[in-house]
């Protein structure tokens, strides 16, 4: 009986690779937006650190009460940037996972035939040897 072969194991590895790219570019993707959202963080953390070091001063002058509200001005605008890019980071993500769920089915539906050839071929298998186990105790018995 001849091993069993897959016709379409080089379909399957490229399946699978293709799967590891967009996996890869969704984790990129996903780190990009995580940096992002740090980034926000950060910008928040130091606004209200500003506010926290104007409210906790004693006295404060005119000028540094002008710099300050530039400085929360430019920060809220920065803000405001980040959060849409982290919007559109977000949709790019979320069309990723679909192409990363689109190249799963792929490779499922791949291994899942594979899978099914296999069967088939274990039973071919079965067949031939409840076949010739037949012909070896027909022939044992004839000989008799």
């Amino acid at each position: 009986m001849k091993k069993f072969e897959f016709h379409l194991e080089s379909a399957l590895r490229l399946r699978n690779t293709q799967l590891q790219a967009e996996q890869l570019k969704l984790q990129r993707l996903i780190a990009e937006e995580q940096r992002l959202r740090n980034s926000l963080l950060a910008l928040t953390t130091e606004q209200n650190a500003a506010r926290t070091a104007f409210h906790t001063s004693a006295s404060v002058a005119a000028a540094d009460l002008r710099a300050l509200s530039s400085f929360l001005v430019g920060m809220e605008l920065a803000s405001a940037r980040l959060a849409e890019q982290i919007a559109a980071k977000q949709r790019v993500v979320e069309e990723q996972r679909s192409h990363v769920i689109a190249a799963e089915r792929n490779v499922k539906l791949l291994e899942k035939l594979k899978g099914q050839r296999f069967a088939e071929w274990n039973h071919e298998l079965d067949l031939q040897l409840e076949t010739l186990a037949q012909e070896a105790w027909t022939s044992a018995h004839i000989r008799r």
